[in-house]
């Protein structure tokens, strides 16, 4: 497990609640095994050209959210606004639409951005069964 919380909040960043959340449902054995086994990979989150967010999903010992760029290569990298970004976590928006509207950006791989959305699930700290 990591070693101890992390803060991950960032004034003036609707979407850092998405990465807090996260990493509280990371915290919880049964949610952070069946997260790692579902994703497996490193994601990286550009946010309005000046936060960047990584949720690493690889390895049990040392995955986890956090502030700042991969230490690991990033299997997939999306840019955003903030608002995009709060949008398609919460459900609000598409994330297909996003993309194929120009409002996200993906490098890496892109099938897996995309499915990224199944992490609302894990909103919380706790899995929900349905959307």
């Amino acid at each position: 497990m990591t070693e101890g919380k992390k803060n991950v909040h960032v004034d003036g960043f609707e979407s850092s609640s998405f990465f807090e959340q996260i990493q509280e449902a990371l915290e919880n054995k049964d949610t952070r095994s069946q997260i790692l086994s579902k994703f497996n990979k490193v994601f990286e989150f550009n946010v309005d050209g000046k936060q960047t967010w990584t949720l690493d999903f690889k390895d049990n010992e040392s995955a986890g959210v956090y502030v700042g760029k991969s230490k690991n290569s990033p299997d997939c990298v999306l840019t955003m606004s903030d608002k995009v970004c709060n949008d398609v976590m919460s459900g609000k928006k598409n994330p297909q639409v996003a993309f194929f509207g120009g409002e996200l950006k993906m490098s890496g791989d892109i099938m897996l951005g995309l499915s990224l959305q199944e992490l609302r699930k894990y909103q919380g700290g706790a899995p929900v069964s349905k959307l």
